[in-house]
């Protein structure tokens, strides 16, 4: 899978080295933002329990920070490197490979909608009760087994050959859709988008704000706006040949979901946000003392100002 100077120039014209130049720094900052802002939210929320959500809403958040981090990687650090060098050079393999930045796509969207209907699950407490942090450990680990195996047969489709088709990103599909691919990514955000309407409209109809389902709504939102580019490329490609800047733009709006995470939390989190001054005054502390000096914070006995918004 080369990819010459020439090609380039196919793709983005003929004042290709400018346009490299400035998708290898927006990539830069997207690598950056995705990769360093998921990092720290997972070690926020893991070591510093610093997300202040009810514990099972904080395990999906988690697992939905770490595809975002390993998402970015694989789809963002492949790219700054070809805009940069030029040509693709990690090979035939790790150019198939790169399959498996759609499975972690795919289970993102299932990960958030699977957010979206447990927030919905949350409002009627008896059915709340029945998904314990055991059963939704379990649920997480199922998606990313499922789309793990998933992607590992897809990648080795002549011992596989009815799943190449599950894939719509596939070097081996040309411009078939993939229509399982496209039903996930629509139930995904069928989902999402009705159990934020819901949540919605239950705060609404009942005059009351359900507790942290603002920062479940924004982050499901946010994936719901980033995926129609995404959606939209599934649906026409199958009809006329798409333009390559359209298939461009679908892949930075993909870009704004993995990086938009870190940057919900930090607003919308009083607790996280407090998390972000210990490491920006260059204060570090033991879990411990964190959680010490948060709560002398609560007391107005803070060592250290809080960030604002």
């Amino acid at each position: 899978m080369n990819v010459s100077d020439t090609d380039i120039a196919l793709v983005l014209g003929s004042n290709h080295h400018k346009i490299r130049g400035i998708l290898a720094f927006v990539t830069f900052v997207i690598i950056i933002l995705g990769f360093g802002g998921n990092l720290i939210v997972l070690i926020g929320s893991v070591i510093f329990k610093s997300i202040q959500m009810d514990r099972n809403s904080v395990i999906i958040l988690e697992q939905i920070a770490l595809a975002d981090l390993f998402g970015t990687c694989l789809m963002f650090i492949p790219k700054l490197t070809t805009l940069i060098v030029g040509h693709w050079v990690f090979g035939d393999l790790t150019c198939k490979s790169a399959i498996f930045k759609v499975s972690l796509l795919q289970t993102e969207q299932l990960f958030i909608a699977f957010l979206s209907l447990y927030k919905v699950i949350s409002i009627e407490k008896p059915l709340h009760r029945l998904l314990t942090r055991k059963k939704i450990r379990i649920i997480l680990l199922v998606i990313w087994i499922m789309l793990f195996l998933l992607g590992c047969l897809t990648l080795t489709h002549n011992r596989a050959k009815f799943l190449v088709w599950y894939f719509s990103c596939s070097p081996n599909l040309g411009p078939k859709i993939g229509m399982a691919s496209l039903i996930l990514q629509f139930s995904s955000m069928g989902i999402t988008i009705t159990a934020n309407l819901y949540i919605l409209y239950i705060a609404s109809t009942k005059g009351f704000t359900i507790k942290a389902a603002k920062i479940t709504s924004v982050v499901c939102w946010v994936f719901v706006i980033s995926y129609i580019p995404s959606t939209t490329y599934l649906i026409i490609r199958n009809f006329t040949k798409l333009p390559s800047w359209f298939i461009c733009i679908r892949t930075y709006t993909i870009a704004v979901n993995l990086v938009a995470n870190p940057i919900i939390y930090c607003f919308t989190n009083i607790k996280f946000r407090y998390f972000l001054s210990m490491i920006f005054s260059g204060k570090w502390e033991t879990p411990l003392d964190f959680n010490r000096n948060w709560n002398k914070h609560n007391n107005g006995e803070n060592s250290y100002p809080i960030l604002t918004l």
